[in-house]
């Protein structure tokens, strides 16, 4: 933790984000940037976002003020406390007798604007960060309509919603996703056109069970014709238990291998699925089922697909 409970009345130790240096407050010292109402300014070092709260460096005192979420005011759907942004607060005693931030807004009103021409890349910290193109990221949390991707490149934390997922099968917990970074006014950056994808010669993260089936098909001459037959084998036991998945291009023992398609093989696929599936008894709503083709992507060298 970036801050320790007071160890007497009026005082309390921080730890600097930059330097790690323990530093104590001065009580009586209130040189402080402040507004008209007695307003503070600062800006937030660091957020917990799975707990909650973090810690605001004040402008011109060289101690941190601690902050809770539920303190913001006018927080926009989806946008999240994070390092860097500029703040403005009251300070309050909080339930443990410490002064905490209270009433916070946000000052940075501004927001990053992507263009939709090819830009060139920007180095973030010695990582090169471009918003333009596809970018790749595993997905971190999912909370019902939304979700939080790890950019690979930046690993900076990139909001999404559910309804910008391009596939028909929700997002899981660890998946790998390829997306593109657009600006929204609200918002900011948000991840759009999200497509899960998968890479050559790695170990899918599941294993074979009742509910999940790998078939290789690596040796098939016409995998357009041999994966709708294994399909309506599998799908009518899934459809009168508990529903299951099948992945073809994976062997027995998880290897990804893949399944080079051209789009009229594609095409087949899904045509000879849904004819298939319009003959059970009795009728399948076509919402139980659902096809998705997902990328491969193939490692060139150690971090780079």
């Amino acid at each position: 933790s970036l801050g320790s409970y007071p160890d007497r009345p009026g005082t309390f130790t921080a730890i600097s984000s930059a330097t790690g240096k323990v530093q104590r407050a001065d009580p009586n010292n209130r040189n402080t940037i402040m507004d008209g109402n007695g307003r503070e300014a600062g800006t937030i070092k660091i957020y917990h976002e799975d707990k909650g709260y973090g810690f605001i460096g004040r402008h011109s005192v060289s101690q941190d003020i601690f902050f809770h979420i539920k303190e913001f005011r006018k927080l926009e759907r989806g946008r999240m406390p994070e390092p860097g942004m500029q703040v403005q607060y009251s300070v309050g005693l909080g339930a443990k007798g410490r002064d905490c931030a209270k009433d916070v807004t946000i000052l940075d009103v501004k927001r990053r604007e992507v263009k939709s021409h090819p830009a060139s890349p920007r180095v973030a910290g010695g990582v090169e960060e471009s918003h333009s193109g596809r970018s790749q990221g595993i997905v971190k949390s999912l909370r019902g309509k939304y979700g939080f991707i790890v950019e690979k490149r930046s690993l900076r934390k990139v909001f999404f919603f559910s309804k910008n997922v391009a596939t028909q099968e929700p997002l899981r917990i660890g998946e790998r996703v390829d997306f593109v970074m657009q600006s929204q006014p609200t918002i900011g950056i948000v991840a759009e056109e999200i497509r899960p994808y998968l890479v050559k010669d790695e170990i899918y993260p599941r294993d074979e069970d009742r509910f999940t089936e790998f078939k290789s098909l690596v040796n098939s001459n016409v995998p357009e014709r041999t994966i709708p037959i294994i399909c309506m084998k599998y799908m009518c036991a899934f459809l009168n238990a508990s529903g299951g998945e099948i992945f073809f291009g994976i062997e027995d023992d998880g290897k990804v291998m893949g399944l080079g398609l051209a789009r009229y093989q594609r095409d087949t696929i899904r045509k000879d699925i849904d004819f298939q599936v319009r003959r059970f008894t009795p009728t399948v709503d076509p919402k139980r089922y659902c096809l998705s083709f997902l990328k491969m992507y193939q490692e060139v060298c150690e971090g780079h697909l």
